[in-house]
């Protein structure tokens, strides 16, 4: 596979379409989109860390879990949005690298099966669970 992937880079070695050319030519990630990536998971650990300390706030009674829902919800909702973006933009990326045209089209459609196949997966869990326990 390694093989097939490099005589794709070999041949498809300048993109004017590519948003990041050097990840096409095996260079160095651009060391701004690092700072960015870092920045945005201690964004995502610290919307966890006020999510977690919301059920200690005196004001709030601890018998009313509305809350403690709404921070945990709040806070995976950060958590997913952070890593399917960096994902997303870092598959367009490598899909630049396989195709001139459409890499953004392959990105977003691989991302919709992947939700396909977790459902399907999600369903065929449930069905061999109630087969299961009867």
């Amino acid at each position: 596979l390694s093989d097939i992937f490099q005589i794709c880079l070999d041949e498809y070695s300048a993109y004017e379409d590519c948003p990041d050319p050097s990840v096409c030519d095996g260079g160095e990630p651009n060391s701004k989109n690092l700072l960015l990536a870092f920045g945005l998971t201690i964004l995502a650990g610290l919307a966890t860390a006020i999510g977690a300390l919301i059920p200690f706030i005196p004001c709030i009674q601890r018998s009313d879990t509305k809350y403690l829902g709404a921070a945990l919800g709040l806070a995976a909702g950060v958590m997913l949005y952070v890593s399917f973006t960096e994902i997303f933009d870092e598959s367009k990326f490598h899909f630049c690298c396989v195709t001139r045209k459409h890499y953004d089209l392959l990105a977003a459609s691989s991302f919709f099966v992947g939700i396909i196949v977790t459902v399907f997966l999600d369903a065929l869990v449930k069905l061999l669970m109630k087969l299961d326990c009867g």
